[in-house]
């Protein structure tokens, strides 16, 4: 709103006081405005009184209720609209009440429990009220009463459990997933706990689930899982679960109980392709008590146990199976003599540590941790538990006096700002003997960032985060929080920082030694560089710049447009694959030199130009490529309109822009007015115009002249009317325009394509037909089987209406010598072993060139428009063993992949070369 009284115009006291009677007039008259109209009737507000009841009739406190307006859907069932009303039952009372305001007389009622969006009741024609009315309702609700007890029958008090919703996989075995959790309880003391949980009678649609799944963490890890769990409508069921164990008391080969806290190390069981046991990912490490007992508390399944005695022998206890809800016992005897003491040496020894960079000198901030090796289930290196620490000084050294175990390795581990992620491991190295020092030098190799904008200029100051990479199912390159070094590196006064991180630890291959940069950039840009590798011995160097885009923009006549908005989108796809404008990066306009400079990190974007009717001009081609500045020119449309009266003593300067909309004839019609402006003097103009199709109009003498054009992205078209009869226009008239050949997407243009890298080293891509994306394909076995992931099943008989392409060059076994390969033969039903099939004296090969039977009399019946419709996809016989083929492109025609070596061929003989600024206007795809 306006402050009038603070306006630099108005000063004097009495000034103020009469602007602020007007002002208070105004406000006066619009919150009470002249009967000019009838007035609405009103409505006066209209109550409902809700109760919810559980399955014993007792009201639901403080539970959770909305009302609805109830409408029907186009089946005749009822559905909830705008939400009118919400509450909570109260405590006390025992009920809701809500008080509206609705044209409506109907409504539905939604409540629930403990998550809204996945657990709600719903009821339908049960509220009927109008202006003034009251209403009341009351509803009963299902609900599960839930206990859980160990497996020796005592209740398990104050433990968090989740229920979800169940659901089905493919094979209708019940699944739970992350979007169907309706609720998450506490045992509390009383070791019960209530949900309210709908059936499917009372979901939103009356089709929702009757089941539901239990799901509890278990102590030593693992879930517990419970399916099946019914409700009905209304009434109470009773959960009562157990959760199964496994009792195991530890012996020697004597009976000799196992002292206290001796380790027995649990693991899944699998078996191998040999169908031998083996040790599966490890679970948990338990220890004894003083009768020599674990409770081993797991969901059901089959584990083994591991013991490793004090001279290092190891005992494998196997089939340990844990039945769903009950208590397994185990006795586990060991099979060799047990000692069991702390190994611990009473001499002291000393432990010195030296650390250098490649360059002899002492890195600063760097910690370090010495831990017990051991090995895992399958006898491969593994850290244990941290026997000392320390910070390096000055000079990057240190020193401990210990009491070492002289039975155990030990691993040293060097670290930075994060001793999880990124550390320095060194494995069997470190060994004491009692009474004897160790000393031990260590060189670092380093990583040193560099950052530089798109101008090649160092930016300094600036902070920085690192990750290790990890790598998707798809192959592609990611990074995830919990991989996070650190956030707080920055670059010096020089431009640079130096961090220490490790190459691949080869020994566990648990530190990848591949790293991520990522940097916020200008305007908050996130930028990423995957693929930092560190090496041994050897000093890292990433030397990194911020791409951008800078773009030239000039008018059609080739001057430069200075003071242009443009806008720079994320470039986005439909469902079918065409470009639209994803989410606005920034806006900006151009300087005086027709220049601007959009911070971005790589991607594919779109650019939009206002036009003289402020509509964008929409380029699409904007692939800012990593680490690089991208310069493009772009070229606007520019319209000369010429305005020529005749007489020219009676100029008309003035004119109007309109739509014109194509009818079911092609022929433009006008649709609506656009834009109404003056020419110059002289009766001229100059716009630019997004790429479409347009009328003139000038008037005279209330008539009214004109011409239609078809705007042309990056060209200059002149445009003249003359106030004569020959740009008279007339009612109706309509216009036989040209539509310019649009600038067709190369990921459009090239669906469907295998491209070959002819700039590298030959790589290979598929773009696949229905995400226009690229996929690429390694090798012919890797390609034979992504291709036939992205197959399209097809019958028997359609694929015969599809001619079949023979080419010289494949190099396939061809036993009859018919010119058909014997898997092709086998795939069509000839015979392989014979020259001509059918025996009519022509070869199963000349029958298939000249679309003829090989296999009986007659043409075959080829379907082109089919065949045209299926150019570029892969074809797989669902009707028969899966056989694909890849329908060319080129000549619409049928090539036969058996496997990953006719697939190389495929891929060798019918791709496209293509250059790689080409190829990188196409996105990459991931293969579903």
């Amino acid at each position: 709103m306006l402050n009038i009284f603070s306006s630099r115009h108005f000063y004097s006291k009495g000034t103020k006081v009469f602007f602020a009677f007007i002002f208070f007039a105004l406000l006066t008259f619009c919150a009470y405005p002249p009967d000019t109209h009838a007035q609405v009737e009103k409505c006066d507000p209209m109550t409902v009184n809700v109760i919810l009841r559980d399955a014993s009739g007792n009201f639901i406190p403080n539970l959770n209720y909305e009302i609805y307006v109830q409408e029907y859907d186009v089946d005749g069932k009822p559905k909830p609209t705008a939400m009118v009303s919400s509450g909570k039952i109260d405590p006390n009372l025992g009920r809701g009440v809500s008080k509206f305001t609705s044209r409506n007389t109907q409504f539905a009622l939604r409540a629930y429990h403990k998550i809204k969006t996945s657990g709600s009741f719903w009821f339908y024609n049960d509220i009927k009220v109008s202006c003034g009315g009251t209403a009341e309702v009351t509803e009963r609700l299902s609900e599960a009463v839930f206990h859980i007890r160990d497996a020796s029958g005592v209740l398990v008090k104050n433990k968090k459990f989740k229920v979800y919703s169940q659901k089905y996989d493919a094979d209708f075995l019940p699944i739970k997933e992350i979007q169907d959790l309706v609720g998450e309880l506490d045992l509390s003391e009383e070791g019960e706990a209530v949900l309210y949980l709908p059936d499917s009678a009372t979901s939103i649609d009356g089709r929702g689930t009757d089941y539901y799944v239990l799901e509890v963490p278990g102590e030593n890890g693992g879930v517990y899982l419970r399916y099946d769990i019914s409700i009905n409508a209304g009434r109470s069921t009773s959960v009562d679960y157990v959760m199964s164990d496994a009792k195991v008391i530890v012996k020697d080969e004597s009976g000799v109980l196992f002292p206290a806290k001796e380790k027995v190390t649990f693991y899944r069981q699998i078996t191998n392709d040999n169908n031998e046991k083996e040790a599966g990912a490890k679970i948990v490490d338990l220890y004894t008590d003083d009768k020599g007992e674990i409770v081993f508390k797991y969901p059901a399944g089959t584990y083994m146990a591991k013991v490793i005695g004090a001279s290092s022998q190891v005992q494998n206890y196997w089939d340990i199976e844990i039945v769903d809800q009950k208590r397994s016992e185990y006795e586990l005897r060991n099979g060799g003599e047990w000692q069991a003491n702390s190994g611990k040496c009473e001499k002291v020894s000393t432990f010195n540590l030296s650390v250098l960079n490649l360059q002899d000198q002492a890195p600063s901030d760097l910690k370090y941790e010495v831990l017990e090796q051991a090995l895992d289930a399958k006898g491969a290196i593994m850290v244990g538990p941290l026997f000392f620490s320390g910070t390096l000084a000055v000079g990057g050294k240190d020193t401990k006096t210990i009491n070492p175990d002289p039975r155990k390795k030990y691993v040293l581990k060097i670290y930075g700002v994060n001793k999880s992620v990124g550390a320095y491991y060194f494995y069997n190295e470190i060994q004491f003997v009692c009474g004897e020092n160790i000393s031990l030098q260590k060189k670092l190799s380093a990583l040193k960032i560099i950052l530089r904008d798109g101008g090649n200029e160092l930016v300094k100051n600036k902070k920085f985060s690192l990750y290790t990479q990890k790598i998707d199912v798809d192959g592609f390159p990611i990074r995830e929080k919990k991989d996070l070094i650190g956030t707080a590196f920055s670059t010096n006064d020089q431009g640079q920082e130096t961090i220490y991180l490790s190459p691949r630890d080869a020994e566990r291959d648990k530190g990848s030694g591949i790293y991520v940069l990522e940097v916020i950039g200008e305007n908050n840009k996130t930028y990423i560089e995957y693929d930092i590798y560190i090496e041994n011995d050897k000093d890292n160097v990433v030397d990194y710049v911020f791409s951008d885009l800078v773009l030239d923009l000039k008018k059609g006549n080739g001057l430069v447009a200075k003071d242009y908005t443009v806008s720079v989108y994320k470039r986005a796809t439909d469902v079918a694959g065409n470009y639209i404008l994803g989410s606005l990066e920034q806006s900006l306009k151009t300087g005086a030199n027709g220049l601007v400079r959009f911070p971005l990190p790589s991607g594919f974007y779109a650019i939009a130009v206002k036009d003289s009717l402020n509509n964008n001009i929409v380029f699409w081609q904007a692939h800012v490529a990593n680490r690089k500045r991208i310069n493009k020119n772009l070229k606007l449309n520019q319209i000369n309109l010429s305005v020529v009266s005749v007489p020219a003593s009676t100029a008309a300067q003035g004119y109007k822009i309109y739509e014109l909309n194509v009818n079911e004839k092609g022929l433009y019609a006008r649709g609506k007015l656009l834009n109404t402006n003056k020419t110059a003097v002289n009766g001229s103009i100059e716009l630019s115009l997004a790429p479409n199709p347009y009328l003139f109009v000038v008037e005279k003498n209330k008539a009214e002249y004109g011409q239609a054009i078809y705007a042309e992205n990056g060209k200059t078209q002149n445009l003249e009317i003359k106030t004569n009869v020959s740009y008279l226009l007339k009612a109706g008239q309509t216009f036989a325009l040209k539509k310019p050949a649009s600038d067709i997407p190369l990921n459009i243009k090239l669906k469907g394509r295998i491209l070959l890298q002819t700039q590298a080293n030959g790589e290979a891509w598929y773009v696949d037909m229905k995400t226009k994306k690229r996929i690429y394909l390694k090798n012919g076995a890797t390609a034979y089987e992504m291709m036939r992931k992205l197959g399209l099943g097809i019958s028997n008989e359609n694929l015969k209406k599809i001619p079949i392409g023979l080419d010289d060059r494949f190099s396939e076994n061809d036993y009859d010598g018919d010119y058909l390969s014997d898997k092709m033969e086998e795939a069509i039903g000839t015979d392989m072993y014979k020259h001509d099939s059918d025996g009519d004296g022509y070869s199963d090969g000349d029958e298939i060139k000249n679309n003829f039977n090989p296999a009986g009399t007659g043409a075959i019946k080829i379907d082109q428009n089919l065949a045209n419709a299926l150019k570029g996809n892969i074809l797989l016989q669902v009707e028969s063993k899966g056989e694909a083929w890849y329908v060319n492109p080129d000549n619409g025609k049928r090539y036969y992949m058996k496997d990953g070596g006719s697939a190389y061929e495929v891929m060798r003989f019918l791709s496209l070369g293509i250059t790689n600024e080409n190829l990188e206007e196409i996105e990459i795809g991931k293969l579903n």
